[in-house]
């Protein structure tokens, strides 16, 4: 790639970046705008100045530019939090706690997937100790090497989104497969749910229990099962023993 080439996808970048936080920055209203500008500033000071560049445009014109696409406010904010390291593609799952991205890891040149949670404690997010809390416990899970449960990569927290990273997999839940093809032959049956078991035994031999063991969590590739999301069960635990009197308040699957 030549210096030239190399300098115009870097701007292109760089626009795409500020043309996202541009979307998302209408959404918001004038002091949320301000606060959000300020941190995408912070973030990247040459992306921020085309953030600012975009709403000055748009107030002189009196309101005349739309935004480009309907915008994904989670995904700019987890793009902001990833910094240069990942470059998220487009949203492949999402849930009640969570929404997942497929990404490039640029450093490692691969894809992954990522994980991130949005505050589910209080109006305002997560409770200050619940960040650390969730990063404590997958880090724990990371120290979990086994073929049948899904490997860690990565994980962080910033401000009120938690998030970790794994290896992007093809394939499909459990829940999808038996909604695509209804009950299993008992041989297939019998071989992942051996599979799950075996993935089980390894973690409490450890000490970690899932607590939230349910076919979604269950991904099957290339015909072996993957047991995911050991941390996001084991870090909800404590935010839900803590929270079970709350109205309106479920953590995990009911």
């Amino acid at each position: 790639m030549t210096p030239s080439s190399h300098d115009a996808l870097h701007a292109r970048d760089r626009y795409e970046r500020a043309t996202a936080l541009f979307d998302a920055a209408l959404e918001l209203n004038t002091i949320d705008r301000e606060v959000f500008v300020a941190d995408a500033v912070a973030q990247d000071a040459t992306v921020g100045a085309e953030l600012r560049s975009l709403l000055r445009a748009h107030a002189q014109l009196g309101g005349f530019l739309e935004a480009t696409a309907a915008p994904d406010r989670l995904r700019v904010l987890l793009q902001a939090a990833l910094g240069d390291r990942y470059a998220i593609r487009d949203r492949i799952a999402s849930g009640g706690m969570a929404s997942v991205y497929r990404a490039d890891d640029r450093r490692h040149a691969r894809v992954v997937a990522i994980k991130v949670l949005a505050g589910t404690g209080s109006a305002d997010g997560f409770t200050t100790a619940t960040p650390q809390r969730f990063l404590d416990e997958i880090r724990v899970t990371a120290a979990l090497q086994h073929v049948n449960v899904m490997p860690l990569f990565d994980s962080g927290a910033d401000g009120n989104l938690l998030y970790f990273v794994m290896p992007y997999i093809s394939g499909e839940t459990l829940r999808q497969r038996l909604r695509r093809t209804g009950p299993l032959p008992v041989d297939e049956a019998l071989a992942l749910t051996s599979g799950v078991v075996d993935a089980l035994e390894h973690a409490h031999a450890k000490g970690i229990v899932h607590r939230d063991l349910k076919p979604e969590n269950i991904l099957i590739s290339d015909g072996k099962p993957l047991v995911c999301d050991f941390g996001i069960a084991l870090a909800t635990a404590e935010l839900e023993s803590a929270r079970q009197t709350q109205t309106g308040l479920i953590i995990g699957t009911p």
